[in-house]
């Protein structure tokens, strides 16, 4: 661009907020084009280039963003390299959050959108309800749930073709990229997982962009991936563990540096935040040298005690196994959780070191919460888990897609019950997406198999049958609605335990339905009986405890 406005116009109109931009700019351009760019939050860096580097040194000083005036093509690229090495370490957004609020989370409404989400704020010394639990705080925990999730998940050899042929359509034009591809192909395998994201390649770039925008789509096009990532460091982690203990060695700490852009107001965060943990959603790139973080950060360096006590690992040292040995690389797992120690200002080298520990919490929360997730659906396979948490999540057509080749690989040659749970949740999918019609045509025909394989009753069948009241009660047939709820409840109550979600849920649509027919000392029977159970089940504060005592006022 040459002129001033079409400059602002262009970086004005851009469509993605989380891909960060980097401006080189003329001294001459830059004088009148910075002061109105400037504030945009996409520019991450400027880099001025011109000959006379005296005349424009000023603006440094004036513009933090500015990295440096350079005068030389080759100073300039040099450097230029460097910063696109520092956007691929820098991925992860943070989110500072409540372990007590996180306790309380039960589930999450599916319709919350993957929104840009950085900060979350919250006091431990304070009492919550469910509705204060942000959308920043259940996007760690899905994020810690997809972790946990995929490395369980069955990944056949053609989820990784997917991921290979999306990559070679998008670096169609990239010979370079694609005889990576070639070689990835041809010599993958899971014991590579770490040298292949510490590569600067296709996969490192398509995982930490997916990450950094949220981009949950091509997340789920990488599942295999970074499954096989995830399991490494963890082995990796494990196995240094072990080394320490066999040879009665204390479980050391190591220091680590991470050198990162960040803002006034984020860093007056952390300060205000000690005590506090914080999460990153991503796989977060730290030195053990701190040169090296200083290298990749003019502002913020965070300075973290690593330790080998905790009960899931979720780091390991990866220089041996990188391109970068001299880095001294330790690369942590995604969605990890650090606790804030303190924020101080480092006079000599004119930067914030945040220090941060390493912690268990967010790992014994996220176990609670798939221990709530299994005993609510009732179901400990992990690819159905796998798939209710896709549906809760809003993303149908990853969860449609997903049951499809699922299909494909339950055996079918005659009824199961996997094959009638993944018409179960073919028809929920449909449900949440507002697709009555082709709802009811998948609930029908988990019920039929579900009829004949269990013949003296089972929860599946029972959930399947309040699915079909659902969609009887959003088109209005009330008669039907009550009639597969009362079916649901029976089910319920004779193959579920006394006090179960699923039984508090059947007497709650029973009583709505009750209500909707007029009907209202019925109503009002079952929404008490479902009060009284669910204050059994749930903490006082918990959000189906208030959609009872709102039924209770509707039918009053």
């Amino acid at each position: 661009m040459t002129s001033t406005n079409e400059c602002v116009e262009y970086l004005t109109s851009l469509k993605h907020p989380q891909q960060p931009i980097c401006l080189i700019t003329s001294g001459s351009l830059g004088v009148s084009v910075i002061p109105l760019i400037y504030n945009i939050d996409q520019l991450d860096s400027i880099m001025v280039f011109c000959l006379d580097k005296a005349r424009y040194n000023f603006m440094k000083k004036r513009y933090k963003k500015i990295q440096d005036v350079f005068n030389t093509y080759h100073e300039l690229a040099m450097y230029l390299q460097m910063y696109l090495r520092s956007m691929e370490k820098e991925g992860p957004m943070i989110n500072i959050f409540d372990i007590e609020k996180l306790k309380k989370l039960r589930k999450c409404d599916q319709s919350w959108p993957f929104s840009h989400l950085t900060y979350t704020i919250f006091d431990e010394n304070k009492q919550y309800s469910m509705r204060d639990i942000s959308k920043a705080d259940t996007y760690f925990l899905w994020l810690k749930l997809l972790t946990n999730v995929l490395q369980k998940v069955h990944h056949p050899r053609r989820t990784m073709d997917e991921m290979l042929a999306k990559c070679r359509d998008y670096y169609k034009d990239n010979q370079e990229e694609l005889k990576k591809i070639d070689e990835f192909e041809r010599d993958y395998s899971k014991e590579k997982a770490i040298y292949w994201y510490t590569t600067p390649s296709f996969v490192s770039k398509l995982i930490n962009k997916a990450l950094r925008t949220e981009d949950f789509r091509a997340l789920y096009i990488c599942r295999a991936y970074i499954a096989d990532l995830s399991e490494q460091l963890h082995r990796e982690y494990e196995e240094y563990k072990q080394l320490l203990i066999e040879f009665d060695q204390p479980l050391s700490q190591w220091t680590v540096y991470h050198g990162r852009t960040i803002s006034e107001e984020e860093i007056h965060l952390f300060h205000e935040k000690k005590g506090q943990l914080v999460s990153l959603n991503g796989f977060l790139s730290t030195s053990r040298k701190k040169a090296v973080a200083d290298s990749f950060s003019k502002e913020v360096v965070f300075i973290i005690e690593t330790t080998f006590d905790l009960s899931y690992g979720c780091f390991a040292h990866v220089a041996p196994m990188s391109i970068w040995p001299e880095e001294d690389e330790v690369l942590f797992d995604l969605a990890s959780v650090f606790k804030i120690v303190d924020v101080r200002y480092d006079d000599i080298d004119r930067k914030w070191n945040v220090y941060l520990i390493t912690t268990d919490e967010g790992t014994s929360v996220l176990q609670a919460y798939i221990d709530s997730v299994k005993m609510e659906a009732n179901e400990t396979n992990i690819d159905f888990i796998f798939a209710r948490l896709l549906i809760q999540m809003g993303e149908y057509q990853l969860a449609d897609d997903y049951l499809t080749k699922l299909l494909l690989i339950v055996p079918s040659e005659e009824e199961n019950r996997d094959l009638a749970l993944i018409s179960y949740y073919r028809g929920l999918n449909f449900y949440r997406e507002g697709n009555y019609s082709q709802s009811m045509i998948e609930y029908e025909k988990a019920l039929a198999m579900q009829q004949r394989l269990f013949p003296e009753g089972h929860s599946d069948l029972g959930e399947t049958l309040g699915g079909i009241g659902l969609i009887y009660d959003n088109t209005g047939k009330y008669d039907l609605a009550l009639e597969n709820h009362l079916q649901c409840l029976a089910v319920s109550e004779k193959t579920l335990p006394k006090d179960h979600v699923h039984v508090a849920e059947a007497l709650n649509n029973i009583g709505l339905c009750y209500d909707r027919m007029g009907k209202f000392e019925l109503a009002l029977e079952c929404d008490l009986c479902a009060l009284e159970m669910k204050r059994r089940l749930f903490p006082h504060d918990h959000p189906d405890i208030a959609t009872s005592l709102n039924n209770i006022g509707l039918a009053y």
